[in-house]
């Protein structure tokens, strides 16, 4: 792959009420319609799942969540831009450590979206 620039994603979401307050933050950004969640099974399952949630009863009409499986590859980051281009989401929340991050980021980017990095280990 050739040599590129790419700006990365700014916007953090951590602290201890930051599941809770996920959907209602996303609202202060001016976010809202849908949704892409990039997670691997333990991120899911500690923090996803409810990020879903709460997005969704908070004014989000669809919550799609991408499972990374074969780690930071440009595959992965590959499946994530064709999830964008398909659903049309206003954000990627890249959930937990820095692989789901660094491909949210990394989609995000190339498909000219806003990006959330979410650090569960701050939940």
């Amino acid at each position: 792959m050739k040599a590129r620039l790419m700006r990365s994603c700014g916007t953090y979401l951590f602290g201890d009420d930051a599941i809770e307050r996920s959907g209602e933050l996303c609202r202060e950004l001016g976010l809202k319609g849908k949704a892409i969640l990039v997670n691997e099974q333990v991120t899911w399952e500690i923090a996803g799942e409810r990020i879903s949630e709460v997005l969704k009863k908070n004014g989000f009409e669809e919550v799609c969540n991408v499972m990374v499986e074969k780690g930071a590859v440009v595959s992965e980051v590959d499946n994530v831009r064709k999830m964008v281009r398909s659903l049309g989401p206003s954000v990627v929340l890249g959930i937990g450590g820095g692989v789901n991050m660094d491909i949210a980021k990394a989609a995000s980017s190339g498909e000219g979206i806003g990006c959330i990095s979410a650090d569960y280990l701050c939940y």
